[in-house]
């Protein structure tokens, strides 16, 4: 898949469940419409981010451990300004108060996306080392025949 199309696959996708969560905050908040268009917009620059980001890590995925570092990289970083326009939209929305959020949340933000990143590093690595090792089964010749297995 080339690099346009799966950005524009991915962030059509990621703006149309970036609506659906900012329709669905609107709607339990009862919060007035012209009030969206922020929070909207804010995830949609996430989104925006993250598509080239993921597409740069999928290009690794062959090499199990640079794929899963890469992935891993992606993931930290996402998660750092998804985090932060949470906050912000949590703020500016006046769900939460500034200082509250910068003193009391901002905290768990770099730690839990290290742990997000670790975790999603080692799945990542065993998951594509499980490909790779699946992939060379396959294409490798059966001693008894001499042809390629076809499971």
């Amino acid at each position: 898949m080339t690099c346009r199309r799966w950005i524009t696959i991915f962030f059509a996708t990621w703006a149309v469940l970036s609506g659906l969560l900012v329709l669905l905050a609107g709607v339990a908040l009862n919060l007035p419409f012209r009030k969206w268009l922020l929070p909207y917009l804010t995830y949609c620059a996430c989104g925006i981010v993250l598509a080239p980001a993921l597409y740069w890590a999928r290009r690794a995925y062959d090499r199990p451990k640079s794929g899963a570092m890469r992935l891993a990289a992606v993931i930290f970083f996402f998660l750092q300004i998804f985090m932060l326009a949470l906050a912000f939209n949590a703020t500016n929305l006046g769900i939460l108060r500034g200082t509250m959020t910068w003193r009391d949340y901002a905290l768990f933000i770099l730690p839990g996306s290290a742990v997000g990143s670790i975790t999603v590093y080692l799945m990542g690595r065993r998951k594509l080392e499980a490909t790779k090792n699946e992939w060379h089964r396959m294409l490798k010749p059966n001693a008894a025949t001499g042809r390629q297995n076809q499971d």
